[in-house]
């Protein structure tokens, strides 16, 4: 019996090893790091539209300024209270309110090509992630148009994620004052649930990107999986990059200070997500499901370099 329990824990312990193994080399073998230089170098142009977007969204149904304060206060609890202040001044004097029928749309096209710009180079490093890409008959202004509202549709869902966690916290401060003072401890409970709840819309933020962006039918169950270790992963680094801005202030890079603090951080956390999303890569080539391109794609290149289509997933 002990051999056998032995042996499963040696099995066990090569699988994890190679999935480790294999997810380091894919990451570097998909020149990961430029990836993560580009989507920085388009966050620049597409994070003020894309919080312009999110702040119309929920500000219809909390009113502008409770969405503003409730957007800085995230803000400042993902990348810190300074780089918050920075990038809310990015939206506040990028765009102004226009005058006129032609300028508003006008601004309004701009607004939205910019802030789907980021999602869809997100939807091409996945695509190389996951080694497929479309076919030239599928390729032209049809495609664009549709890969820029399948953008748009994703950024309303993160839109309508920032609005459902509001209402969940709304309602739990209501519990914390309704429970107090007949529960003492319940705030430290409550806000365990808190961050709890906060991990799965995490989860549930990624397994969204996974499933919907690449050009890949995949099961929800194999995103699920890679979804929850890019999760951990991201909290991982949020916390290492934290302890970074504590020390690299802004002085010490002077007048651009945190211009480039920010480009560090979004660059640090795409590198992050990325090594997640190799990660669902690798989970899925060896433990899910047969996954199929889209209609309109391709695949480049069979997983660990084989010609055999079989070894696209295990079931």
């Amino acid at each position: 019996m002990k051999n056998v329990i032995w042996e499963k824990i040696k099995l066990a312990g090569t699988e994890i090893w190679i999935v480790i193994r294999d997810t380091i080399r894919d990451w570097l073998d998909d020149n990961i790091p430029t990836y993560g230089a580009a989507l920085a170098f388009y966050t620049i142009f597409s994070i003020a539209p894309l919080l312009l977007i999110m702040v119309a969204v929920v500000g219809f149904i909390f009113g502008e300024s409770a969405a503003t304060g409730q957007l800085e206060e995230y803000m400042s609890q993902l990348m810190g209270a300074d780089l918050a202040r920075t990038i809310q001044n990015f939206v506040l004097d990028a765009y102004e309110p226009t005058s006129g029928i032609i300028a508003t749309v006008i601004s309004l096209g701009i607004i939205l090509f910019m802030a789907t710009t980021i999602i869809t180079q997100l939807k091409n490093a996945l695509n190389n992630i996951w080694n497929v890409t479309t076919k030239k008959e599928a390729s032209g202004f049809k495609r664009f148009l549709i890969d820029r509202i399948v953008a748009l549709g994703l950024i309303l869902i993160f839109a309508s994620l920032f609005v459902l966690t509001m209402m969940m916290e709304f309602v739990m401060k209501g519990l914390e004052s309704f429970l107090d003072p007949i529960m003492p401890g319940g705030i430290g409970i409550w806000s365990t649930v808190n961050n709890i709840v906060s991990f799965l819309v995490l989860v549930f933020l990624f397994s969204i990107i996974f499933k919907m962006l690449p050009d890949i039918r995949i099961r929800w169950s194999d995103v699920a999986v890679g979804a929850v270790i890019t999760a951990l992963l991201f909290l991982l680094g949020r916390y290492l990059i934290g302890i970074y801005m504590g020390v690299a202030t802004t002085s010490t890079y002077g007048a651009a200070g945190s211009f480039v603090v920010f480009l560090i951080w979004v660059y640090y956390n795409a590198m992050v997500f990325f090594l997640g999303a190799e990660f669902t890569y690798v989970y899925t080539m060896r433990y899910g499901a047969r996954i199929r391109p889209a209609s309109h794609a391709i695949i480049t290149k069979w997983y660990a370099d084989s010609p055999d289509e079989d070894a696209y997933g295990g079931g």
